[in-house]
C-alpha cells in the first residue's frame, strides 16, 4: 500500500545530497523532497538537469537562489519554478534562522529517491552540469 501521509515526525531525514539532508516522498510520475537547511550551510553549487522541471516552496526561514542568472531572495510562502535545462542553484540561508524548502520535481528524480533509501548522495553540480 501506497504512503498517502507525511507527519513531521514521521519524516527520516537521510543524506540526498553530498551535505544535504532532505526527507524524500516519492510518487509515480514526481518526486517531492522537503529539505533542511541549516543558517550556517555552504552555498550550493549551480548545476543543471535536462530531464526534469522543478518547482519549490520556501516553508520556513529566507533563502537566497539563482535562477537563470538571476538572484532572489524568497522567504515563507514565496515559491520558484525552474524549467528544464535552465542553470541554477547557488542557494544560501538568509539569516539566522533554518529554511525549510519543498522541492517538486517531475518525472521522479530518481537519484534522489535511491538516496534516502541507502544509495549514495547524489551530487548534482558534478553530474547534471557536464550534459545529463
Amino acid at each position: 500500500m501506497t504512503q498517502s501521509f507525511y507527519t513531521l515526525d514521521a519524516y527520516v531525514q537521510t543524506e540526498i545530497r553530498p551535505g544535504l539532508s532532505g526527507a524524500v516522498i516519492a510518487g509515480e510520475r514526481s518526486t517531492a523532497v522537503r529539505w533542511e537547511f541549516a543558517p550556517d550551510m555552504v552555498r550550493t553549487g549551480i548545476h543543471h538537469h535536462d530531464e526534469h522541471e522543478q518547482f519549490g516552496v520556501v516553508v520556513g526561514g529566507r533563502i537566497e537562489l539563482e535562477i537563470g542568472g538571476v538572484v532572489s531572495r524568497l522567504g515563507p510562502g514565496e515559491m520558484y519554478y525552474v524549467p528544464k535545462g535552465v542553470p541554477h542553484g547557488g542557494t544560501i540561508v538568509i539569516g539566522d534562522e533554518p529554511a525549510v524548502v519543498i522541492d517538486f520535481f517531475t518525472p521522479p528524480r530518481e537519484e534522489y529517491v535511491r538516496a534516502a533509501n541507502g544509495g549514495p548522495a547524489f551530487d548534482p553540480v558534478a553530474t547534471e552540469t557536464h550534459g545529463r
